[in-house]
């Protein structure tokens, strides 16, 4: 829930007509119109309306993302491909997505008249007292008329098409109330999404430690040195799609996917105490959470900048990191970190922490120095920097009982 303790839903409709009216629709929620390269960070679902036969598959693949990052989807696209259509929608449904059966075509009808009916009624309002008509362009395109509902069905590159135009009355209250029963079974389903998930989902995984960060803060690099100096049998884990970790360890297709972690309990070795699992093909899901809890081992999962997922949120220990760039004043997560890091701080700074803890708002556990030298040396030999200094070991203290403290098996 948002701030103001509402749904917040991110709607990808590319129609700014049909955004007003889903927005006036849905009053109690916090509506978020957003284009195709917009991240829903923040949402607790998306909902995907739209007729353009071209963005299909660009919207599957935002459908696919979302479910994967435990964001609910409800799934309202048109394709004139019936197969496909099928197809889609057969995936989406298996996959957990909320998807609306309808016969073929209603979605574009629907949505073509919902958006027709908004813009008659706003041009009406304006010129009702001296016209008898509205014209869209100069090449006489009707749009509305006093004496009742005109709908184009369909729709073209530059917005409603003229290829069936119906003059009905009747028409109008037909496309209310069909759209209306959208919205209604939207919020529904949304609701009933909500609360089965907050059932079937651990409340807290306890043998998780989840490291997240702003943008280049260091989350791969704290999650590493962390795993590194922790006595219990710890597997440092992706939990994004491979990337930073792997790359730093050579992972390569012989090595532990999380996948496989979560099936087998074993990651690939690295010393006596801690294995790897640094290889995945997607972001960490609602489904693994289960799967994570029952790993008899401590797992140190770098979550990036994802501190919107649900590893993160229910993570027995969070930690947040973040350097002292004024760039990111203002932007503390909403939700509570455990603890908080401030990486790469520089050796004689004219700014002192404090400065910093009360510009960031943010109480810091930990303070990693500026290092550049010692960090490459750390990274390309392969060996944890926290290791390379004795008073670096020391100052990890913090987060180590942290840890040992807070997380169970």
């Amino acid at each position: 829930m948002s701030n103001n303790g509402k749904l917040t839903i991110g709607l990808y409709t590319n129609d700014p007509v049909i955004d007003d009216y889903i927005k006036h629709e849905l009053q109690g929620m916090n509506i978020l119109s957003l284009q195709d390269n917009d991240p829903w960070e923040g949402c607790q679902a998306i909902m995907l309306f739209d007729v353009d036969y071209e963005r299909i598959q660009q919207l599957y693949d935002i459908a696919i993302k979302a479910i994967d990052t435990t964001v609910d989807v409800i799934w309202y696209v048109e394709n004139e491909n019936v197969e496909e259509k099928q197809r889609i929608e057969d995936e989406l449904r298996v996959r957990g997505a909320h998807v609306r059966v309808e016969p073929v075509e209603d979605a574009a009808h629907i949505l073509g008249m919902i958006a027709v009916y908004e813009e008659a009624r706003s041009q009406l309002d304006r010129v009702e007292k001296d016209t008898q008509r509205v014209a869209e362009s100069d090449e006489g395109k009707a749009v509305s008329s006093t004496r009742g509902g005109f709908f184009f069905r369909g729709k073209s590159d530059e917005g409603l098409s003229e290829d069936e135009l119906i003059e009905d009355s009747e028409l109008e209250t037909e496309a209310r109330t069909r759209a209306a029963g959208i919205l209604s079974l939207a919020k529904d389903t949304l609701q009933l999404k909500r609360s089965q998930t907050q059932v079937s989902l651990p409340d807290v995984l306890e043998n998780v430690v989840a490291v997240a960060g702003f943008s280049g803060a260091g989350s791969s690099f704290v999650s590493w040195n962390l795993a590194r100096i922790l006595e219990k049998n710890t597997v440092l884990v992706e939990g994004r799609k491979t990337g930073t970790l792997a790359a730093w360890f050579g992972q390569d297709e012989e090595h532990v996917t999380r996948e496989q972690l979560l099936e087998t309990h074993c990651g690939t070795s690295y010393t006596e105490q801690l294995e790897l699992a640094l290889r995945a093909e997607k972001e960490t899901g609602r489904r693994e959470l289960k799967a994570m809890r029952e790993v008899p081992k401590v797992l140190v999962v770098d979550c990036g900048q994802r501190w919107d997922m649900e590893v993160y949120k229910r993570a027995a220990v969070r930690i947040f990191v973040t350097v002292p760039d004024p760039q990111y004043i203002g932007q503390r997560p909403d939700i509570e970190a455990h603890a908080y890091v401030l990486n790469q701080y520089p050796e004689g700074a004219s700014i002192p922490v404090s400065e910093f803890e009360k510009r960031f708002n943010m109480k810091f556990q930990l303070i990693i120095p500026a290092q550049p030298r010692q960090v490459m040396n750390s990274i390309w030999g392969n060996r944890a920097w926290v290791l390379m200094d004795q008073e670096n070991r020391e100052s990890w203290h913090v987060l180590k009982g942290l840890v040992e403290s807070e997380v169970s098996l």
